[in-house]
């Protein structure tokens, strides 16, 4: 994930997101990860001038749209 500037997300403390993930071409469906949480935190690095973090989750449900 990117870091905001001001990193005040307490990552570890996630529980009960939503996620969806968008195809990249068109025609593809969108996948929706429903009641998600953080199950791993990893350390902040760097790509292209941007703060990153590695985060591992689990969902409940995956849904195709």
């Amino acid at each position: 994930v990117p870091i905001p500037l001001d990193d005040d997300i307490k990552w570890g403390e996630i529980f009960g997101a939503t996620i969806t993930v968008y195809p990249a071409s068109p025609g593809g469906k969108r996948e929706t990860y429903l009641n998600c949480c953080t199950s791993e935190v990893g350390q902040q690095y760097t790509v292209d001038n941007e703060a990153r973090r590695t985060l591992s989750m689990f969902a409940v449900k995956k849904v195709e749209e």
